[in-house]
């Protein structure tokens, strides 16, 4: 009976016409809470993640950060000269991963709240022994850093995304381009930063969404059509944002969001957010996402390695590809570690958060072309070095 029940309940919060819409994800994580059956199923996912990981909620990496924190003696004007102290203002583009939606839920409802003071890229909460993030890494090169979030909101609160964090969830690329130039503006705005001067790192990570939907309209989530909406993106910070490092980091490969179906309430969200990985109807549906996100890469190396960025020495659009090769971290035993992600097994968790920073800042120090493609959580934090003292750029990397 408790099985027909589930069932029930999984055809009912998972019609097969509906995709991801913010309106209807929050109204269905409503539903959810109102319902003593999906109130169990979360705590029982909450109590296995802590079996294994009781720091859960406050994980810290084990690697820890041993840098020597130097700073150019003078401003620098060329971006292949780029300090990670010169850093002055840190700005973000992106959808959920990035908003860090859920990142922190301990009830239901908190799977609506967008822990941006949290997110991996963006967020400056506490300091870095408290949290590891990237701008809390950077804070200690540069303490007067600008631009990270510091508060959390609503989701549906977000929808123009908050400060320099102009992620919001549910979208996808061709979202961007309007994200840069919410981003471009209130950069011009903003009294606080120095608009011509300061250096300015913009991290942009997007493209989940669109190979969840891929699917459902190939015409708007094909290789081709993501990379375009890219460029136009990188075009309008190239022509209008002076002194900027722009990190560009490749897609995950969702395809392995069908392993992460677990319980009630991740298997219907999965439904809703990521059908056309967490649920492929056959296996060249499977191979079909594998080929859009090998497609992903190559198209987006491709408008970086085309010279349309170069023509500018204060300006760098560089691949981080340490998610290009990644794949979900396993238990001795086998299993999936749901450690890494949220209570919804979709989003980042603390955990997940602070293992995308390291991956993030090692790249950033990696030249073009031998840049990590994976991340492990044996890996250590790399420092910058009297001989590579410079954020690694296609020109200074030779």
């Amino acid at each position: 009976m408790k099985y027909l029940i589930i069932i029930a309940l999984f055809g009912l919060y998972c019609p097969i016409s509906l995709s991801y819409n913010i309106d209807e994800y929050i109204d269905t994580i409503n539903q959810f809470s109102n319902n003593s059956i999906f109130a169990v199923d979360f705590e029982e996912n909450i109590k296995e993640i802590l079996k294994t990981e009781p720091n859960y909620f406050n994980y810290t990496p084990q690697a820890k950060f041993t840098c020597k924190t130097q700073i150019s003696v003078e401003i620098p004007t060329s971006v292949h000269k780029l300090r990670p102290g010169d850093i002055k203002v840190v700005a973000a583009l992106g959808d959920s991963l990035t908003a860090s939606l859920g990142s922190n839920a301990k009830t239901i409802l908190g799977l609506l709240i967008e822990y941006r003071s949290r997110s991996w890229s963006i967020g400056g909460y506490h300091e870095l022994e408290k949290l590891f993030t990237l701008p809390n890494l950077i804070k200690k090169f540069n303490p007067n850093l600008k631009g990270y979030s510091v508060k959390n909101n609503l989701m549906f609160n977000g929808k123009t995304g908050k400060g320099l964090n102009v992620a919001v969830s549910g979208q996808e690329a061709n979202h961007v381009p309007d994200q840069a130039r919410i981003l471009i503006d209130r950069l011009k705005s903003d009294h606080e930063v120095d608009f011509q001067n300061d250096w300015k790192l913009v991290t942009i990570f997007v493209g989940g969404n669109d190979l969840c939907d891929y699917c459902k309209n190939r015409d708007l989530h094909n290789p081709v059509a993501y990379s375009t909406y890219l460029q136009h993106a990188l075009d309008l910070l190239y022509k209008e944002v002076p002194r900027v490092f722009v990190n560009l980091v490749s897609v995950l490969n969702v395809n392995d969001v069908k392993y992460l179906n677990r319980g009630l309430i991740c298997s219907i969200l999965h439904k809703r957010v990521c059908p056309c990985a967490a649920y492929p109807e056959t296996a060249e549906d499977e191979k079909e996402l594998s080929e859009y996100i090998d497609g992903y890469h190559n198209y987006t190396e491709a408008v970086v390695d085309s010279g349309r960025y170069d023509g500018r020495d204060d300006f760098a659009v560089v691949v981080q590809p340490f998610f290009k090769n990644f794949r979900l971290q396993r238990l001795p035993n086998g299993n999936v570690d749901f450690s890494y992600f949220a209570p919804d097994c979709f989003h980042f968790s603390t955990k997940g958060q602070a293992s995308a920073a390291i991956g993030l800042w090692n790249n950033m120090l990696q030249p073009v072309g031998k840049k990590s493609t994976i991340w492990r959580p044996e890996d250590p934090i790399l420092c910058p070095t009297t001989q590579n003292p410079y954020l690694f750029t296609k020109l200074n990397s030779n």
